[in-house]
């Protein structure tokens, strides 16, 4: 076995290890406090970057959304709506019922 095979099935073995722990300490935590603590944890752990298409933008944007986490949905929110033309930023703000 190479070097390189040894070290991720150990890599396995010790994630496998860290989400088993991770599993049982919030099983034994009271629910309410289970829900903050999972809610925070998830809360710091980014979705990334956007990957290619696999069927259309559309798509793809949706599938990266439904990962995100709601400080990514608002940074790239408002990145996209910077980044449009003046015109189609008024366009959006009606869409959405906003007037300046």
């Amino acid at each position: 076995m190479s070097n390189e095979l040894a070290f991720k099935r150990q890599t396995n073995r010790n994630r496998a290890r860290a989400a088993t722990a991770l599993c049982h300490a919030v099983a034994d935590c009271h629910p309410a406090d289970a829900r903050t603590i999972m809610a925070a944890a998830l809360g710091d752990l980014p979705a990334g970057m956007l990957v290619a298409p696999l069927f259309s933008h559309v798509d793809q944007a949706t599938f990266w959304a439904g990962w995100a986490s709601v400080a990514e949905l608002k940074t790239y929110c408002h990145a996209c709506y910077e980044r449009r033309p003046v015109r189609e930023q008024a366009a959006q703000l009606a869409c959405a019922g906003v007037t300046k």
